[in-house]
């Protein structure tokens, strides 16, 4: 349990530093929600 929380604490702070991939993660799939949302 430990090494599962030692790697989540490591992402989050990769994400912190990398702003584009952090866009990546959020913008995409709220793109996609709302392009395929209006679609059905």
């Amino acid at each position: 349990m430990r090494r599962t929380w030692a790697m989540l604490i490591k992402e989050f702070v990769q994400l912190r530093r990398d702003r584009v991939s952090f866009a990546m993660i959020v913008l995409i799939p709220l793109v996609q929600l709302m392009l395929f949302g209006y679609a059905i």
